[in-house]
């Protein structure tokens, strides 16, 4: 079964959003963009020589989402009445200024066994798009890996999919092309059931470059409370796989 996909025109207001961008804002994070590239030491953004112009990925902070009056308060509640009382793992703002090229969430192995051993059961990552320069419209690309037949190729959409470096234009053989989110308007929700294959796409010239933002949004991720069984029953499956026997769930 197909984890599941969320796409909610206009999910919040235009007050909302202004809300959130003067929150990100008096952040100043556009500051924390170095001039100079070797001293870049700020969260996401970074050197990838995958990448075709060299570099890739994010960067910003936290905002502020629990007590009524925080900038992302009013967006929580509204996305708990839709999708359930989740938990929030990280709740913040992001300024884009380079394409993300595929990825998931899952920071490294022992992250991912940590949150198990806590109880926790993914829950959805969302995007809210703030704003974007002109001349471009931002989205969200979903990808199916191992890579499916009826879907289309990484390959042959190119033209709005982040590129890779010549060297490395393999890497995308993985992938096909599950469904393109275009944000239409500012306030838009995107979301998907958390560890899917993901990335940034454009249409239009985002005019990407190291001194400005290209696209500033919302990201929030989710888990939800697991039941107390689940540590025993992915126990009771390694042990079931280490003697060659496919356990029952």
């Amino acid at each position: 079964m197909q984890k599941k996909l969320v796409h909610i025109p206009k999910f919040i207001s235009l007050d909302q959003i202004a809300k959130i961008k003067k929150a990100i804002d008096e952040k100043n994070w556009v500051t924390d963009l170095p001039k100079e590239w070797e001293n870049c030491n700020n969260g996401a953004l970074r050197k990838n020589k995958q990448s075709f112009l060299g570099w890739d990925g994010c960067w910003g902070g936290s905002l502020e989402y629990k007590s009524p009056g925080d900038p992302l308060y009013d967006v929580v509640v509204q996305l708990k009445q839709h999708f359930g009382n989740f938990k929030c793992l990280s709740v913040g703002g992001k300024l884009m200024s380079a394409p993300l090229l595929p990825h998931t969430d899952v920071r490294y192995h022992p992250w991912l066994k940590n949150r198990r051993d806590a109880g926790h059961h993914l829950g959805f990552t969302f995007i809210i798009p703030v704003s974007w320069k002109d001349n471009h419209i931002p989205g969200i690309a979903i990808y199916s890996s191992p890579p499916e037949i009826n879907e289309p190729l990484y390959d042959e959409m190119t033209d709005i999919l982040p590129r890779y470096a010549e060297e490395f234009k393999d890497e995308a053989r993985i992938f096909s092309v599950r469904e393109i989110f275009k944000c239409e308007t500012p306030g838009d929700l995107i979301g998907w059931e958390a560890h899917q294959w993901h990335s940034s796409c454009h249409f239009g010239d985002p005019g990407y470059n190291l001194d400005s933002s290209s696209f500033e949004f919302v990201i929030i991720e989710t888990y939800y409370d697991e039941p107390p069984t689940s540590k025993e029953q992915v126990a009771r499956k390694i042990a079931g796989y280490r003697k060659g026997i496919l356990p029952v769930s």
